[in-house]
């Protein structure tokens, strides 16, 4: 016997299918969000973006190093942490930026001159026994300022403990290690906790510079990494341009800035409890970020470095990795004390340029 089809059935489940079609084509595109945010340019902290990828499980031993061939990438700066001491050859432990900060009351012949202000209304003052290398690991240790021994902010007036009450760590390869483009990456275990601001960025190659009229510059600017300690499921990613791009910013524009491109990821689990990789490839049409070998950002717009006509500005970047406390962009947060001390800790810091690309050399001073 020969069965009979329902069309009327046949005709309404075709059109339920194309409804629902329709709807998920819709929702597809309405998730797809601009990548970018221009920031206000009164407001020198990135503007929170929308995620740029799904949330996936982070993985603590994700594979290491640039994407593709390793053949199409030379090793040109690393640091394993391997030793008992601060490699100060590769590292120092201030921003350098400071070329205008006169110290009203030297501290005693044979002491290190420090002038390191903290931006962004931060509360730590860093210091050169915060950085330190143990077990494998650079940790960057936060504590309380107990307003005694020789490296404090009430030594280098106008600068008191006062304004600072918290001490802490910071590296840079300041003077010892620069590079135009290339591949920067580190394994960095995070802090949870108030008011913990860790980050690992880049800046340009700072002072000296041959002109008094320049002293340094800034922006461009690239944020591997920020994470707030009170949220450390989650990675912020920045770009910095200056307002007169190509120009780059510096005392002859009066550092003018022209805004932000951020993003952010958002982990499905805290990422303060293991080490995690994190690491942008910095190309001339192209910035890429990388959390965990698996690509979470990217920017092709007011890249850095600009233009590079001024024979004080090459283009290349100097390291930064350093933990900040408090300030604005932990929405003025601070720690409770019985959280400090506390340490960002860092396996290791690798820098890779392309093998076609070495026609940019790094500058490496030391």
């Amino acid at each position: 016997m020969k069965k009979r089809r329902n069309y009327g059935l046949i005709l309404l489940g075709g059109f339920i299918l194309m409804v629902l079609l329709a709807a998920q084509a819709e929702g597809a595109q309405s998730r797809r969000a601009a990548r970018f945010i221009k920031e206000d340019p009164d407001n020198l902290r990135p503007v929170r973006s929308l995620r740029t990828a799904t949330p996936l499980p982070q993985q603590a031993q994700a594979p290491a190093g640039p994407p593709g061939l390793a053949s199409d990438w030379v090793l040109t700066f690393s640091d394993e942490f391997s030793g008992t001491t601060l490699n100060h050859n590769q590292w120092a432990t201030e921003y350098g930026l400071d070329t205008d900060c006169v110290v009203a009351t030297p501290p005693p012949v044979g002491t290190p001159t420090y002038c390191n202000r903290s931006n962004n209304d931060e509360k730590e003052w860093y210091v050169d026994d915060a950085p330190r290398v143990e077990n494998g690991v650079l940790k960057l240790e936060a504590r309380l300022n107990d307003c005694t021994g020789d490296q404090l902010p009430d030594r280098y007036p106008p600068y008191s403990c006062d304004n600072f009450p918290y001490l802490s760590g910071l590296v840079s390869t300041h003077d010892r290690f620069s590079q135009l483009y290339g591949y920067f990456e580190a394994r960095i275990k995070v802090l949870e906790g108030a008011g913990f601001w860790p980050a690992f960025w880049l800046i340009p190659q700072l002072p000296p510079t041959p002109s008094s009229d320049i002293e340094y510059f800034w922006p461009p600017e690239i944020d591997i990494l920020e994470s707030r300690g009170q949220e450390p499921h989650m990675v912020y990613m920045n770009q910095h341009y200056s307002g007169e791009h190509p120009v780059p910013g510096s005392k002859l524009n009066n550092w003018s800035y022209g805004g932000g491109i951020s993003g952010y990821f958002s982990a499905t689990s805290s990422l303060a409890t293991d080490f995690h990789t994190y690491a942008v490839d910095w190309q001339p049409d192209r910035i890429t970020w990388y959390i965990d070998g698996v690509e979470r950002f990217h920017s092709t717009t007011n890249l850095p470095p600009g233009e590079i006509s001024l024979p004080e500005y090459p283009g290349n970047m100097q390291i930064i990795l350093n933990l900040a406390v408090g300030g604005s962009f932990v929405n003025h947060e601070l720690p409770p004390d019985e959280l400090l001390p506390a340490a960002v800790e860092v396996d290791y810091v690798r820098v890779y340029q392309k093998v076609s690309a070495r026609v940019y050399l790094p500058a490496i001073n030391r």
